[in-house]
Parts: C-alpha cells; structure tokens; sequence
C-alpha cells in the first residue's frame, strides 16, 4: 500500500522530541550536584535546541505539496515502524518529562537516561530518514542522526568514569 506522509507531521514530532530531550537535560543539570555531570547536561540541553531549530527549519521549508508526497509501503511496514518507534520513545509529545526527571537522581541514573534517549532517538531519526524525500532535507535528517551518535559515544564514556 502507497503511504501518503506528512513530512510536516514527521518534523513536529522530531521538534517535540527535542524540546522534551532539552527540558529533561536542563532539569538533570540544575539539579545534579556533579559537576562534570551538570556540564554534560548543560551542552547536551544546548545541542538539543540546535536540533530543535534544525526540525523547525526543515518544517518551515516544506511546499504545501509535501502532504502529498507518497512512499511506496506495500505492506505498511515503514508507517507501523515509526510508529512503534515514535510511541515507545521516552521523549515523545505527551510524555511526563517531570516524573523522568524526578527518577533521576543519581549521576548515573541521569546518564543512562540519557543514553537511553539518545539510543531511541537514532532508532526514531533512522526512520524517519527512509521516510523523508532528499529534496525535503534528507541530509540535515542525516547530520542530526551523526549528532545523535556523538551523544552517545560522550555518554557512554562519561558513564565509564562512574563505573570505576
């Protein structure tokens, strides 16, 4: 079956995706007594609203012909994964950022929430990315997911100084 997509829809969820993922690092920065931890927090709040921009470029740019815009999805599969993905993600629209915050409290739990956003948000990119025609900004689709991975690779030896 042909999916007839929204790259508008599709950039709104990766704007609220970061607006979520920056409150939960400024929080977790403010409130960690780490000061390596709360630098972390502080750049990773910071390249989120970079992302956030990015997003909301892209949706800015779209032609009104871009809700027209069809993929070939014979079996929905592209439609039913993004969807799986953008549902379970610990950032979407509608998600408790208070209550994730409030889980966080130590510098480690910070960190492997982090990753874990981190993680979910490549898997929900990557998704989007097949979704996404090159002349609707495919390539920023594509530095984001980079970025995404530098997080993770930051994270991940941040958490190895906590695993001593």
């Amino acid at each position: 079956m042909a999916l007839i997509f929204s790259a508008s829809e599709i950039f709104q969820m990766g704007i609220e995706i970061e607006k979520n993922g920056k409150a939960f690092y400024a929080a977790c920065g403010r409130a960690t007594g780490n000061e390596a931890v709360k630098k972390l927090c502080e750049e990773l709040s910071a390249w989120e609203d970079e992302h956030v921009a990015v997003f909301e470029k892209l949706k800015a740019q779209l032609p009104a012909s871009a809700s027209l815009e069809v993929i070939n999805d014979p079996d929905d599969e592209l439609q039913l994964y993004l969807k799986a993905a953008a549902d379970s993600h610990v950032f979407v629209a509608g998600t408790d950022v208070a209550s994730i915050i409030a889980a966080a409290t130590t510098p480690e739990k910070i960190l492997a929430t982090a990753l874990f956003f981190e993680k979910d948000s490549v898997v929900v990119y990557s998704t989007m990315l097949r979704m996404v025609p090159d002349h609707f900004g495919k390539k920023n689709l594509e530095k984001i997911i980079d970025e995404e991975l530098k997080h993770i690779s930051i994270i991940t030896r941040k958490m190895a100084m906590f695993n001593k």
